[in-house]
């Protein structure tokens, strides 16, 4: 499935006084398809909760026809309603079999936080995402590199990184992800103006860099 695109909307032309002219941060990912949709709103109703109001949504993708359906909700003290559930549900984003095969537990952290980041829980994503690039790393490290567990895993991130990531470029966007995750650990936030798509941009480059040199340092075929 793509990664999840939200935007923002307004709640427009609604029998409820509760919803029009709200803005609302949109589902721009069909569930069924994954692929960015603005899709066309065919039903919405509106239910009172303690202290907040619940937006029900359907939409029908403009792409593969499907009907999906998106809850949002808003507390009195909020600007904005936010997405907390989506109909059909989530579905883990796949990977290569490259990737598969050298660290199988990344992918699952990967998922874990992707879902965290689908349900707008962003700062828990960035940990997430931060976690799953260490187990990549010291996946590689040690079943493609060769290096001996009892020794890499002793090591933080940053010093793997510094370790085995000898290309530049690789070891560059992975301390953009190390840095930007680790923030959102933190009490008081030093990146809190980066804007989370730019740690997930630089992971699935860093991924794409890493599933290139799985192929490389394992050819089908020998001279």
């Amino acid at each position: 499935m793509a990664d999840i695109v939200y935007k923002e909307r307004t709640f427009t032309n609604t029998p409820f006084a509760d919803l029009n002219n709200k803005k609302h941060s949109k589902v721009l990912t069909c569930p069924y398809c994954g692929i960015g949709t603005d899709g066309i709103r065919t039903d919405i109703k509106a239910f009172g909760i303690t202290g907040g109001v619940i937006a029900d949504v359907t939409y029908k993708c403009t792409s593969c026809d499907k009907i999906f359906h998106v809850s949002y909700k808003k507390m009195k003290d909020e600007e904005i309603f936010v997405p907390y559930s989506v109909f059909p549900n989530f579905q883990g984003k796949e990977f290569s079999k490259e990737i598969q095969n050298v660290s199988p537990r990344f992918i699952k952290l990967y998922n874990q936080a992707y879902k965290a980041e689908y349900d707008t829980n962003y700062e828990l994503a960035g940990c997430g995402y931060r976690n799953a690039l260490e187990v990549l790393i010291k996946d590689y490290a040690i079943n493609i590199l060769g290096e001996k567990k009892e020794d890499v895993v002793k090591y933080k991130l940053y010093k793997a990184i510094e370790l085995y990531l000898k290309d530049v470029d690789m070891s560059n966007c992975a301390d953009v992800v190390r840095i930007l995750g680790n923030d959102n650990t933190h009490y008081e936030r030093d990146y809190e103006n980066i804007d989370f798509d730019v740690l997930k941009q630089y992971l699935n480059i860093f991924i794409e860099m890493i599933e290139v040199q799985i192929k490389i340092k394992n050819p089908p075929v020998g001279r």
